[in-house]
């Protein structure tokens, strides 16, 4: 859910960008889609990994409050 006007924006912002994204792939050398493609998946792997490791203490806490309440 959008929580402020900020959010909104951002949000449109994206959809813009994404939507002059098309037509560009289309003009682009396959070659250069298939790099940027590979260059984005990578930046969201980061990403992920970063969240996930910054959680661990939280999943583990909670993955151990709910072993104790189920035994």
């Amino acid at each position: 859910l959008l929580r402020s006007s900020t959010d909104k924006k951002k949000m449109l912002l994206f959809r813009y960008f994404y939507i002059l994204l098309v037509p560009v792939g289309s003009l682009l050398h396959v070659g250069l889609i298939w790099t940027l493609a590979d260059i984005a998946i990578t930046l969201m792997v980061i990403t992920n990994i970063i969240g996930i490791a910054k959680l661990r203490g939280k999943v583990i806490q909670a993955s151990q409050n709910y072993a104790t309440l189920q035994s």
